[in-house]
This record gives C-alpha cells, sequence and structure tokens, in this order.
C-alpha cells in the first residue's frame, strides 16, 4: 500500500515553493496529509477528477458545523463567518447582492486597474534589482507573485494605497494559518475592512457604473435584494 505523503505548511520548502511540494504529493498519492499548526493533520484530495467527485457529493455539503473557529477575539467571530456557511434566504440574499460585481464585464473593466498593480510591481523590482538580487536571480514568488494576489484584493474593495503594505503582512499571516499571529492579524482586517467600507458609504453619491470603480463602493449604491 502506498503511504500518504505529508505536507508540512510550516516547511521553509513548502512556503518558498508549494506547487513543488504538491506535485510531488500528488503523484505520489490521490490522498494527501497536511500538517497545520494548531489544527492538527487536514486530509486533502490531491488530483483533480477526485476533489470533482467530492465537491459533487452531497455528504461533504459545508455547514456552519465544517469550520473551525480560529482564536480570535469575540467581538471578530461574527464576520468569520462566511457565505460558504449559509443555505437558504441568507445565502440567496448575499449572492444576488454580490453576482453582478463579478460579471465579465466587470470583469473586463477593472482589467486595466490590475494591469497597472502589474506594472506597478515590476517597476519596483526593477529600480530594487540590485538589493533584491541574489547572484544575479530575483525570487519573483516574493517579490511579485505573493504581493500582486492582495494588491489586487484591496484594489478591488477600496483600500488605500497607503495601507497596501500592512495588508500584504496581513495577508501573508493568514495564509500561513492558524497561530498567535493569525489571532492578531484579524482585528486589524476586521477593522481596515470596516473602514473600506464606511469610507464607500461615504464617498458615493447615487449610482455608478464608471469602469474602475472599487467593489465596495460599487455595493454600497445597490439597494438591498431579496430578504433579510
Amino acid at each position: 500500500m502506498t503511504p500518504v505523503p505529508e505536507v508540512d505548511l510550516t516547511d521553509p520548502e513548502v512556503l518558498r515553493d508549494p506547487f513543488t511540494a504538491y506535485g510531488r504529493a500528488r503523484e505520489r498519492a490521490p490522498l494527501a496529509r497536511l500538517l497545520i499548526p494548531g489544527l492538527g493533520p487536514i486530509w486533502a484530495l490531491a488530483r483533480h477528477d477526485d476533489a470533482r467527485s467530492m465537491l459533487a457529493d452531497a455528504r461533504f455539503e459545508l455547514t456552519a458545523d465544517s469550520f473551525m473557529r480560529p482564536q480570535v477575539p469575540d467581538d471578530c467571530l461574527p464576520y468569520m463567518r462566511t457565505m460558504s456557511e449559509m443555505s437558504g434566504p441568507e445565502h440567496a440574499r448575499l449572492r444576488q447582492l454580490v453576482a453582478p460585481a463579478f460579471t465579465p464585464r466587470r470583469a473586463a473593466e477593472f482589467r486595466p486597474r490590475i494591469e497597472a498593480l502589474v506594472e506597478a510591481l515590476l517597476d519596483d523590482l526593477l529600480d530594487d534589482l540590485p538589493a533584491q538580487a541574489d547572484g544575479g536571480r530575483v525570487d519573483l514568488l516574493r517579490h511579485f507573485a505573493r504581493p500582486l494576489p492582495m494588491d489586487v484584493i484591496c484594489a478591488l474593495v477600496g483600500i488605500p494605497e497607503q495601507d497596501r503594505p500592512r495588508w500584504r503582512e496581513w495577508g501573508a499571516t493568514v495564509a500561513a494559518g492558524a497561530g498567535q499571529d493569525f489571532a492578531r492579524a484579524i482585528p486589524g482586517i476586521m477593522a481596515g475592512a470596516a473602514d473600506a467600507v464606511a469610507a464607500a458609504r461615504a464617498g458615493h453619491s447615487g449610482h455608478s457604473d464608471e469602469p474602475g470603480e472599487c467593489w465596495a463602493s460599487w455595493c454600497a449604491s445597490r439597494p438591498k435584494t431579496g430578504t433579510g
């Protein structure tokens, strides 16, 4: 019997190049065991067909009981609940509210802002090349691939540019999993998100479909739909 491969998510080599670690696990077996601090081992399907089968199996339906709550302040717990945990009218109401913000047309309208973020990161990388280069090489994962997703999220929800370095740090902490750093990051994320929503509500006047408008402003301009 083929032993189940383990992937330690605290291993520096895994953090440096997770894709290689996952690829090796996938080649060895269809099932892997992920080692996550504070959560214990978690089973993961490593192959596409198996994952599709599981997602279509009603026995694996996500519910509120499917999630383990991290150790965060009590006032943050209500905001840790996501749409994945909701069902029925509650889920339908929120999905109806946000779905129009993610249409192909709106994604295309946001493309120039993403391109600008990519160009800015590449410019920064070139400007700091002597300091970042190691033996004539630059780690694109560290200096480009990791900050880009959080920069896009920040632009999408309206986080001011001057606050984005802090959000990069929070994003890296959350991606690393549970623990004290995770618990310390969550209150800051909640406060920052609340500030972004408040700013969107205060700065929005009327309905706007201008390309590049942030998602928070766009949602703030829409009336509540459905029930609840």
